[in-house]
């Protein structure tokens, strides 16, 4: 024992000093650490500094909202608004499962803030909200984004996906899958097999036309007529259901699943066609026909 230096300490102590005579034992057990720390980074600090470039070590300090396009409720994401890592995540998640019930999506664009080893940064990104918990999982994409020469390592650990959660969450926000009638229904309603018949100048509202196109592959397009002026009328692409076959031939009818096309929204088109009496109009230079009812036949074996 140092008894000169515990004298000094208890002189210390007596002046008021020091709070203890623990700071002796204290300040020389640091000391010691602090040496043999000093000793082993000479020897084996470049090593260290070596292995350790090896690796990007990364943490995500907290998730700030951008911007959101779509019906984002329960929880509802207001631009400007900032989250940590875990929470935002998992509310994520949850929204996502209950787009995917509601067959919608919503798309958010968001800030991480980061630490790494050597600075602070930002990374954006967009996650697409209903289309499945890859396409919002923040600490996947954040991995594979990063991903380079160097071995990423996130400090946070991955927040697991608890559907059972979101299920529960689904029952007591009371959301349910939008009921659906069957596509095949609705066309049938009128009957089509005189249509073959009917002059272009006779076409009504209500009634369905397709057309048909491909050089070595044969596809439909069909449209429902809206509405009718003197010498023209409005369509609506009411999108394709194959009924049969494997996805590349088969047979084929209307959808009745509206869907946007630049080439007929709000456009007009003139009745009657002059390279044949039985096109009705012609859509970005297809000619369009009665469609009589029955299933077509496609092939996109090219």
């Amino acid at each position: 024992m140092d008894f000169k230096k515990l004298n000094e300490q208890l002189n210390k102590f007596l002046e008021g000093d020091v709070v203890s005579f623990m700071d002796y034992k204290r300040n020389k057990i640091a000391q010691r650490r602090k040496e043999r720390n000093a000793e082993f980074e000479k020897e084996f600090g470049d090593e260290i500094e070596k292995e350790l470039n090896k690796f990007i070590m990364v943490e995500i300090e907290k998730v700030k909202v951008l911007a959101c396009e779509g019906p984002i409720k329960n929880p509802h994401f207001e631009p400007g608004e900032e989250f940590s890592y875990e929470n935002f995540q998992e509310d994520l998640w949850a929204r996502d499962y209950m787009n995917q019930i509601m067959e919608k999506y919503d798309k958010c664009d968001i800030e991480l803030y980061l630490s790494t080893n050597t600075e602070k940064q930002t990374f954006r990104m967009r996650c697409t909200i209903g289309g499945g918990k890859e396409e919002c999982d923040i600490y996947q994409q954040l991995e594979m984004r990063l991903k380079g020469d160097k071995e990423v390592v996130i400090k946070n650990d991955p927040v697991k996906y608890n559907e059972n959660y979101y299920k529960q969450l689904v029952k007591e926000y009371g959301i349910e899958a939008p009921v659906k009638e069957d596509p095949l229904n609705e066309p049938y309603v009128k009957d089509y097999s005189n249509n073959g018949t009917k002059t272009p100048q006779e076409v009504e509202v209500g009634d369905i036309l397709y057309k048909v196109g491909g050089y070595s592959m044969t596809y439909y397009d069909y449209y429902k007529v809206i509405d009718k002026k003197k010498a023209s009328i409005k369509l609506q692409n009411i999108g394709v259901k194959n009924i049969s076959g494997d996805g590349w031939s088969g047979k084929c009818i209307p959808a009745n699943n509206p869907e946007k096309d630049q080439y007929v929204d709000g456009k007009l088109f003139r009745i009657g066609y002059k390279y044949g009496k039985d096109v009705v109009c012609s859509v970005n230079g297809h000619s369009c026909y009665y469609w009589d009812g029955k299933p077509d036949s496609f092939d996109r074996n090219d």
